[in-house]
């Protein structure tokens, strides 16, 4: 491998326009999965809290419920959304590292590709497909390597 490509390997974004779709799609799916997770457990806490409304006296019930309601209020006004924000954070930075990642794995053969075929057609009959380990894509370079080679 040549220096220009090892340098290349290393930056955060090589194909912006890719990547940047890849990343603003994860981030998406992440809120959302952290935003309806969060509904899940706030429905599943308020259902399991009233299911403790069970006696059939009234003034009772009305105590209870303003237990839960108080309950309720002390809950998620507190530490819960301190823990819920935490997570979004830390959810958001995993989520850019693993799009990242992934992300390259996709646009770094795509951009090999791209710049292969493009010498290729300008006359170079002696370029082939390199991709790193774990790169996407490897059948694909390989039948493409065969097509050089017979052209």
């Amino acid at each position: 491998m040549n220096t220009q490509h090892q340098r290349k390997g290393k930056q955060k974004i090589i194909d912006p326009k890719l990547q940047n779709s890849f990343l603003i799609r994860g981030f998406l799916l992440s809120a959302g999965s952290l935003l309806s997770f969060a509904a899940l457990i706030f429905w599943q806490l308020r259902a399991g809290l009233s299911s403790f409304v069970s006696s059939d006296d009234f003034m009772s019930k009305v105590q209870s419920i303003k237990q839960v309601n108080t309950f309720m209020l002390t809950v998620f006004t507190g530490r819960i959304w301190i823990l819920a924000v935490i997570m979004l954070a830390v959810s958001i930075v995993i989520t850019y590292f693993i799009l990242t990642f992934f992300s390259h794995r996709i646009a770094g053969p795509m951009i090999n590709f791209r710049n292969v075929l493009k010498k290729s057609i300008d006359g170079d009959k002696s370029v082939r497909i390199q991709l790193r380990e774990g790169d996407f894509f490897k059948d694909l370079a390989d039948d493409v390597n065969k097509l050089l080679e017979k052209h």
